[in-house]
């Protein structure tokens, strides 16, 4: 006889592995191949979970205390997932931050507020998802609804802006190089113009002599 309270949990199961795994693999290639490392660690005590509740039933298939603690069991590969979800979250976050804060060090904030106009948007969105991480913390029925939202809004919209913001990376190359060419040049006239004033005033000292000379003559 079929059990349909551990075929629900199992199909619930599947739904929520599946999802947590495309969820990991999309940070990942956001982050450049980088694996999150916190979050296959989670797959992976779902999977010793699920293993562990199999060992329970396969040999006392009805034994009423051996399905409990199978259900038990089976109940805590739900949470891993989430959690292997959460991490997936936390490391795009963290990618991004590090990465726009690598741009502004290296093109400077100016330059890409000028050049990116959702740059601000970025900023104020990692501002948000910090102060909604700090309160999820030690709440864990919270923390999964505060993470659902983060990943349904701010973090999907953050990613987004994050993949437009690589794309005009050669757009912000050239107003750098244009920037700095610019600078050489007005530089290099602030330079001329004090080496002409300085010449001028030379020439001028270098006439006095000559004209008080000229004007005794006359």
């Amino acid at each position: 006889m079929v059990d349909q309270d551990l075929l629900a949990c199992l199909s619930a199961i599947e739904a929520q592995w599946n999802e947590a795994e495309a969820y990991v693999k999309h940070v990942e290639r956001l982050r450049r191949g980088l694996v999150v490392g916190a979050s296959i660690n989670e797959l992976r005590y779902a999977g010793r979970r699920m293993v562990e509740a199999y060992g329970r039933i396969k040999d006392r298939p009805g034994d009423v205390t051996a399905r409990a603690e199978a259900l038990v069991l089976l109940g805590e590969v739900k949470h891993f997932c989430i959690r292997a979800r959460h991490d997936a979250i936390d490391g795009a976050v963290t990618y991004i931050d590090q990465a726009l804060a690598k741009l502004e060090s290296e093109f400077g904030p100016d330059l890409l507020h000028d050049k990116f106009p959702k740059y601000l948007d970025m900023k104020q969105a990692l501002q948000e998802i910090g102060i909604i991480m700090s309160q999820s913390r030690g709440d864990r029925e919270a923390r999964d609804r505060l993470y659902h939202d983060l990943r349904g809004g701010l973090v999907d919209n953050l990613i987004q802006n994050h993949l437009e913001l690589e794309v005009s990376r050669a757009v912000l190359e050239a107003a750098y190089v244009a920037r700095i060419k610019n600078s050489k040049r007005e530089q290099g006239r602030f330079w001329l113009t004090i080496v002409v004033a300085v010449l001028t005033l030379i020439a001028a000292t270098a006439a006095i002599p000559l004209i008080a000379k000229l004007l005794r003559l006359g």
